[in-house]
């Protein structure tokens, strides 16, 4: 029975939201526009047009539907965030698409609009729960839907309206777009054709046996004073920092408290457990299993689970349970001894505790305004004023800055572009927001031969075994020319024969690896040929083409012309992407969400 209103509940409130998202819309936007802000009302601009908080969030809406669609879940807070800069970039595209299709005069006729809302409703209307069958879409009821005068779908119709000339658009840009018939036939032969070879492998690490004897010093200063840029110590910076956490606030506990009481209190009034933890837990491992842990011995779970989940009887679930996690609610299902010690069969359900959207804007705005201070005063005093710790980081390359703070390689890029003393950023970071100071540059610079002796002495030695390496496989190579067998050739110099399976031009072949030297070659090859010697990641190959397997002429007739589509379809979006991203470089975007309102 419960099951049955819970379902009534989501058919009577996807109704109300068909019936009111208008005037909620209106509502917003009139609260919004009594809020100030740097355009009350609006989130951002594209060139002229301004993207209105309305417009947003509908569209996050939009792409929450597809997310569980895609994922079978609700999507968790970080997912939340992705899914907004997502809708946001949605909202750009189409406000610069739009003004195109206007320029090019692109309209939906009311003929256009009927046959895409009788056969291709959009993603949000097919997740709606009355429309779904076994958890599936079924267009037989949405058809049914469409032809009962109490459901008002006047809103789908203007959705429709107003995504038919973008269709046109992105039409026309493609149809400029052409497949040769050659193409189709390099396509073919790229993800049909196989090649099997025999080869050897020559390792300078492992093949090479005989000891490098030290070099003299004429010989290390020669090889130094050859390969100096090779020992060049790049470039490097020490910041000071600012660091916002993004942590959850009360707001964010305060909702994930709320989600797991609900579970709790689903399954105390005779839901079962399994689907409750599948439609609440934000555990993905789990909750596709019904929130199924397994068998579970003492000591494998956090203490605090620990210490309830072998108090529980069976069938009976715990109270709520609170971690840094988050919120967690665990069931017994079974017990059983193994080895004289005590198993349990539980389930579980997490309501993760994580920073929500809105406090991430909200922490980013907040950096912001730090930042401002930062750059009048230093990152040391504004820390200090706001009660912040300040940190220094050690002398850090691009590389190091961007995985140590979690932060783009370009934004790490901008602090090497910096001058000394210059505050940057705020930067988002994984965890954190972060305002940095250069306080210290160092300059790239080759250090003296004495500064690394060692390291220049094991360079000089990796080379030699390098040299070696490379003589052996040329050795077999000269084997080869004078009539021998590559068997022979790799019996004679001490190497093993190696066979590959039967492999594309786009496979990974096991120890050589994927897209490099030695597969284009062999597919250049006669079968029985042989090749020169090739270096792929300091390692030597000689290979030999075994047999060479062509495409299926009569399977390519039959596929033609789907493979034809398919390598339209990708020309068509790669043509796009180039395209809008030349329109969007062309078009001055402004993003308001960190200083607006938006949920």
């Amino acid at each position: 029975m419960l099951a049955q209103l819970r379902q009534n509940t989501k058919i009577i409130l996807w109704l109300v939201i068909v019936a009111f998202v208008g005037l909620i819309f209106v509502v917003w936007g009139m609260n919004l526009r009594r809020s100030g802000g740097p355009e009350a009302g609006y989130i951002g601009r594209v060139g002229r047009d301004r993207i209105t908080v309305e417009e947003y969030r509908s569209e996050v809406m939009n792409q929450r539907s597809a997310y569980y669609e895609s994922q079978g879940q609700r999507p968790g807070m970080q997912e939340e965030r992705n899914l907004a800069d997502r809708a946001w970039e949605t909202l750009v595209q189409q406000h610069l698409l739009w003004k195109e299709a206007n320029k090019h005069n692109f309209i939906a006729t009311d003929e256009e609009v009927l046959m895409e809302l009788q056969t291709n409703p959009p993603v949000f209307i097919r997740t709606q729960p009355i429309f779904l069958t076994d958890s599936v879409y079924d267009h037989s009821k949405y058809i049914a839907a469409l032809e009962d005068p109490a459901y008002d779908f006047s809103f789908l119709e203007t959705y429709i309206r107003a995504t038919l000339p973008l269709q046109k658009l992105q039409e026309f840009i493609g149809s400029s777009v052409r497949v040769t018939d050659q193409e189709i036939r390099q396509l073919s032969r790229m993800l049909e054709e196989q090649v099997t070879i025999s080869y050897v492998m020559v390792n300078p690490g492992t093949d090479v046996r005989e000891s490098i004897p030290d070099p003299t010093e004429t010989e290390l200063e020669s090889f130094y004073s050859g390969r100096m840029e090779d020992f060049r110590i790049p470039e490097k910076r020490k910041v000071a920092y600012i660091e916002l956490l993004k942590q959850p606030s009360a707001e964010d506990e305060r909702y994930a408290r709320e989600k797991i009481e609900e579970a709790h209190d689903l399954v105390d009034a005779g839901e079962l457990f399994t689907e409750i933890a599948a439609e609440y837990s934000d555990d993905s491992r789990t909750a596709a299993a019904g929130g199924d842990l397994g068998w579970i011995g003492r000591g494998r779970l956090p203490a605090v689970l620990d210490s309830v989940a072998f108090i529980l009887e069976p069938g009976q679930m715990s109270d709520i349970i609170k971690t840094d996690q988050g919120f967690h609610l665990l069931k017994l299902d079974e017990t059983r001894e193994v080895d004289g010690a005590e198993e349990r069969n539980l389930s579980y359900i997490l309501s993760r505790l994580e920073a929500s959207p809105l406090t991430i804007d909200q922490v980013g705005a907040q950096a912001a305004e730090l930042a401002e201070a930062a750059e009048r005063k230093g990152v040391e005093e504004t820390a200090a004023e706001n009660a912040y710790e300040f940190a220094e980081s050690e002398e850090l390359v691009p590389d190091q800055l961007s995985m140590m703070y979690g932060i783009d390689r370009s934004k790490a890029d901008r602090v090497f572009e910096a001058t000394q003393d210059a505050v940057i950023g705020p930067f988002e970071g994984s965890n954190s927001f972060y305002i940095f100071q250069v306080v210290d540059i160092i300059t790239s610079r080759i250090p003296p031969l004495e500064e690394i002796r060692d390291n220049v002495t094991q360079s000089y030695s990796f080379d030699r075994k390098r040299q070696i390496a490379q003589e052996i496989a040329s050795g077999v190579v000269g084997d080869l020319s004078r009539g021998g067998t590559l068997e022979q050739a790799a019996a004679g110099h001490g190497l093993e024969i190696r066979q590959s399976q039967p492999f594309t031009r786009m496979s990974q072949v096991p120890g050589i690896g994927s897209a490099n030297a030695v597969i284009a070659q062999a597919f250049t090859l006669s079968p029985s040929a042989t090749s020169d010697v090739l270096e792929q990641g300091g390692v030597f190959y000689v290979i030999r083409v075994d047999e060479l397997q062509g495409i299926d002429e009569d399977r390519f007739e039959t596929n033609f012309q789907s493979i034809k589509m398919s390598l339209l379809n990708t020309k068509q979006q790669a043509f796009m992407g180039t395209w809008y991203m030349g329109l969007r470089g062309a078009t001055e975007i402004e993003d308001y969400r960190s200083l607006t309102p938006t949920y």
